[in-house]
């Protein structure tokens, strides 16, 4: 399982996608709000899933507004909006 925290309400879908067998694998996300202005993100992965894992967050509009790639497996997956 992955999971992380969503620091931009802009926010608004997080995928991670990894390499499966032979082609990338995309996973949607579930977000839950835990508190006021405060907004978790998670998704179970299969156990063949490996790292690197790239994990994309969206705006409403779903344009692509953040990325990072998870090289350690003990990373944190906290969603920021990128600067322009």
């Amino acid at each position: 399982m992955l999971f992380g925290h969503i620091l931009d309400p802009a926010i608004q879908r997080v995928t991670v996608e990894f390499e499966g067998n032979e082609k990338p694998v995309l996973a949607e996300a579930k977000l839950v709000e835990v508190g006021p202005e405060s907004i978790i993100w998670f998704v179970s992965l299969p156990s063949s899933a490996t790292i690197p894992y790239e994990i994309k967050g969206f705006n409403d509009k779903g344009e692509l507004v953040t990325h990072k790639q998870m090289d350690d497996p003990n990373g944190m997956g906290s969603m920021v909006l990128e600067e322009r």
